[in-house]
């Protein structure tokens, strides 16, 4: 089952749309969680969890979107894609930010985010 999380960023709330994997569930059970993102390359936000995901099997990888929120298991941290990117290994799927958290990802600078659950 899909589930909405939030983030907070500068005192205001957005939503994100989790998909219903395994991972994603995983990631909803360590809310709440303050983050700080930071840039990696021109495509994407990163930024390192408290308690790296344990994935189930191995990624088969997938071609991420501009809003897409994933997991790159390599090295254990949250990419947000600010611009659409080609076919990668390694990440999974965890959810869709709207377009308005997406805006405050892209311009939180280091200040930190806040993504929790309301249930």
């Amino acid at each position: 089952m899909a589930a909405e999380i939030y983030l907070e960023c500068d005192g205001k709330e957005y939503s994100v749309s989790l998909n219903d994997s395994q991972e994603a569930k995983e990631f909803l059970k360590q809310l709440p969680q303050e983050l700080k993102f930071e840039d990696y390359g021109a495509f994407e936000r990163i930024a390192y969890l408290t308690k790296k995901l344990a994935p189930v099997g191995p990624a088969n990888g997938f071609t991420p979107l501009t809003g897409d929120l994933t997991y790159y298991a390599p090295w254990g941290n949250l990419a947000v894609f600010i611009k659409d990117f080609r076919p990668s290994t390694g990440l999974y799927s965890l959810g869709t930010l709207s377009p308005e958290a997406l805006k405050s990802i892209k311009e939180s600078g280091s200040r930190k985010i806040r993504f929790y659950s309301k249930d």
